[in-house]
Order: C-alpha cells, then sequence, then structure tokens
C-alpha cells in the first residue's frame, strides 16, 4: 500500500475494533493474545570516554616516586598548599600531625617509602610533608561516608559485572578540581589503575591488571596513634599482590590495619564467593562492630568493644565486608 492509503485506511481499521468490542465485550475479555517473541538485542553499556587527567608511571619504586613529582609538579604544590595545609590546619595542630608522620614511616613497605621519598626529594619537600598526604585521613576523625555497588555478571542483562561507588569527601573547594586516573607499572607488582591526587600514592579506588577492583567506604571512627599502614597503602598493597577476592581478603587479615573502613571487591569473575567470604573474614578480631550494607550503613564510633563476628546475611547480598582495626 501507499503511504497515503494507510494513513486512509488507519481510521476505518480502529473504528472497526472498536465497534466490535462493544458488540462482544465478554469474548473479547476472554481471548488473551499470545506475545510475541522478543527480538531486542540488547547491547553492552558503553562507557563515556575518559577526559581528564591520566598519568602513567612505570619503573623501580625511586623511578615512579621521581616520575610521579615531574609529571605533576605544580599540582602537588598546589594541593599540598591550598589544601593539606588549610586541612591539617597550622600551630600544634600541625606540629602533632606531622610527628604522627614520622611515627608511620616504620610501618610502610619499603617499596612505598622508597617512592615517597623520591617524590619528596623531587619537590624539595620536607619528607615528613611527603608522608603526611599519605596518612592525613588515618589521623582524621571521620563519619560514615560514601556508597558501593557491585552486580554480578549474571544480575545483567548484557552479562558484564557492575561496580560503581561515589566518594563523599571533604573537597574544600580544591581536591575535586585535581581528580587523577594514575596508571601504576611497578617493577615486580601487579600494574593497577587508581583514581587519587596529585602527591597521594595510595588507593581509595582502583583495579589491577588480573581485574581486581576495590573501593573503600568510611565509617564512623575516632584517631588512634600510629600502628599499621596507612589504609590508602594497604589497599594499594591489595592490588599490587592479589589476583582475586580471597587472595584480597587473606591478605586484609593477615595485615596490621591502621583504620576502620568498609571495603568493597570484586574480581575478574564478575561473581562474589560470600560464603567464602563470610567464612574468613568470620575470624577476624575487631574493635568495630562488622556488619555493612551496601548503602554503607554505620557502624559504632565506640572503640575496644571486643570481638565480633560479620553479619553473613549482609556479606550474602552485598559482597563487601568492614576493614576492622585490632
Amino acid at each position: 500500500y501507499s503511504q497515503t492509503a494507510l494513513w486512509i485506511a488507519l481510521p476505518l481499521i480502529l473504528a472497526a475494533a472498536v465497534v466490535g468490542c462493544d458488540k462482544d465485550t465478554d469474548l473479547a475479555s476472554d481471548v488473551q493474545p499470545k506475545p510475541s517473541p522478543s527480538t531486542d538485542v540488547v547491547q553492552p553499556a558503553v562507557a563515556p570516554a575518559y577526559t581528564g587527567p591520566l598519568v602513567q608511571l612505570q619503573g623501580t619504586a625511586k623511578e615512579i616516586g621521581i616520575e610521579h613529582a615531574q609529571d605533576l609538579d605544580d599540582k602537588i604544590q598546589t594541593l599540598h598548599h591550598k589544601y593539606l595545609d588549610v586541612y591539617v590546619g597550622s600551630g600544634a595542630k600541625r606540629f602533632i600531625a606531622l610527628g604522627a608522620a614520622k611515627m608511620f614511616e616504620s610501618y610502610f613497605l619499603p617499596e612505598h617509602l622508597t617512592e615517597i621519598d623520591a617524590l619528596a626529594n623531587r619537590e624539595s619537600m620536607d619528607e615528613r610533608e611527603a608522608v603526611l598526604a599519605q596518612c592525613f585521613l588515618d589521623l582524621s576523625p571521620m563519619a560514615a561516608a560514601c556508597s558501593t555497588i557491585t552486580l554480578p555478571a549474571s544480575a545483567a542483562p548484557d552479562h558484564v559485572a557492575r561496580f560503581g561507588r561515589n566518594l563523599e569527601f571533604r573537597a574544600l573547594g580544591v581536591a575535586d578540581k585535581y581528580s587523577t586516573v594514575f596508571v601504576y607499572k611497578p617493577e615486580g607488582r601487579y600494574k593497577f589503575v587508581a583514581i587519587g591526587w596529585p602527591g597521594m600514592i595510595g588507593v581509595l579506588s582502583g583495579m589491577n591488571e588480573h581485574g581486581l577492583a576495590l573501593a573503600n567506604m568510611e565509617v564512623s571512627r575516632g584517631v588512634r596513634m600510629p600502628g599499621a599502614m596507612p589504609y590508602t597503602l594497604l589497599y594499594r598493597t591489595v592490588l599490587e599482590r592479589c589476583r582475586n577476592v580471597n587472595e584480597a581478603i587473606d591478605l586484609v587479615e593477615k595485615t596490621p590495619r591502621q583504620t576502620a573502613n568498609n571495603l568493597m571487591l570484586m574480581d575478574a569473575t564478575g561473581e562474589i564467593d560470600a560464603g567464602s567470604v563470610a567464612e574468613q573474614a568470620r575470624h577476624v578480631e575487631v574493635s568495630f562492630v562488622l556488619a555493612s550494607r551496601v548503602d554503607h550503613g554505620q557502624a559504632p564510633a565506640q572503640d575496644g568493644i571486643g570481638p565480633q563476628s560479620l553479619a553473613k546475611e549482609f556479606l550474602a547480598r552485598s559482597g563487601h565486608f568492614f576493614v576492622g582495626v585490632e
């Protein structure tokens, strides 16, 4: 039929259908048309292209530290003076913070301390100032913040696993303008990608070459005396040394922990063995309740309440666990 004939015939067809329904309403209501099979093909989601700052760092720890400083010199200085100095404060507050940073140095892995030393030397910066950029979050009281969500491949029509997070962070109108994607290729360790800031070598969100991804969420907590590596460096260590969720949990459980967090993990399979995670994590003795949800929930702010076990129900739903402190 021509397009004109179709438009002429369409009202007549619709009118006939209405009349037919009026004459035999009962019959029409009893007969249900069979649904036609869907021919829609679900296309995989396409992530928007990233157009922000991207820095690639590779080599030995010293080479990475020097390259980091060379590539981001001005931004490191800007963040140091306009953000870190303001965040930490001056006078007695700064004196105490620098003293605590010096205490943290003995808990850094040798390769991380070498990297920070190289960065500080290239920037002509006091080493304590460079270390403070790695541990200032451990020295800050926190309220519950950030959210994550993971969906296994089986939950997506295109069979692609999803890992999402939001970062609730005290930006002071500065840090949010300097977010940077880092591609690390450290000698003798796994390659990984992380989202962070110039001058900060730890990880809050990242994924390594084996597809192991992680993101932390803050919980209500106070400040503890330095007694283990800063948590951003612990999470970087996970990406540098682990290939999957089970290895990551094993490393976190065996490593002394400075600061309580919620931690979401997903590996390349897109699936998380919640039973295995819960069984291993049940034996971690901590000073905070080990219960969390995807909506990041709340954790009590008191210290020293004794060993607690993970809420297995929450783990089965979300596949993430609480990183407690001993």
